[in-house]
């Protein structure tokens, strides 16, 4: 299980059926389900991340890939306009 608690104080959890891996680059936390990204946040808005899982091993030995491994950086900057956008909206609306 991954528990990420935002600074804002929302708690978002994820099971353990819910994501293969996950992945941090520095700047963002990626939670990751069979290849696809199906969560991404940004570590400015992050209090906590806790991992619970019994192959403690198994995450000792992986090591975090970077976001330029997987997306350019106008990918980057695409999403991250998309996520301002967004939030735009939802407090206008």
């Amino acid at each position: 299980m991954i528990k990420i608690t935002m600074t804002n104080g929302n708690v978002i959890t994820w099971g353990e059926e819910a994501y293969t891996d996950y992945k941090y680059d520095g700047k963002f936390f990626i939670i990751i389900r069979d290849e696809q990204w199906v969560g991404f946040y940004n570590l400015d808005h992050v209090f906590s991340i806790e991992v619970d899982t019994d192959e403690t091993d198994e995450l000792e030995k992986s090591e975090p890939d970077g976001l330029a491994a997987v997306l350019t950086q106008d990918e980057i900057n695409s999403i991250l306009s998309a996520l301002r956008d967004l939030k735009g909206a939802a407090s206008h609306g």
